[in-house]
């Protein structure tokens, strides 16, 4: 049962710094760079500093329900479920 098993090094994931240019459609560039994302499951993109990404909420519209939660049952909930 004395079976060596042998693994390769783990390769570091690809880190991407484009330029202003190439990020002008950031969609674009992650389309252009798919293949090597597939092939490593993860990459790293680095935006250009200049960079400004848009604010996606419309302000006008945007509404939500703050759900009231009380830490205190919450605890009972624990003891008496666990």
């Amino acid at each position: 049962m004395d079976k060596e098993i042998k693994s390769e090094p783990i390769q570091e994931a690809p880190i991407f710094r484009p330029t202003e240019e190439e990020f002008t459609d950031p969609l674009v560039f992650i389309e252009g760079i798919r293949h090597i994302g597939e092939k490593f499951g993860i990459c790293k993109i680095v935006p250009p500093e200049s960079w400004k990404p848009p604010f996606c909420i419309d302000m006008e519209n945007f509404k939500f329900k703050p759900r009231i939660q009380k830490l205190n049952e919450l605890e009972v909930l624990y003891l008496f479920y666990s």
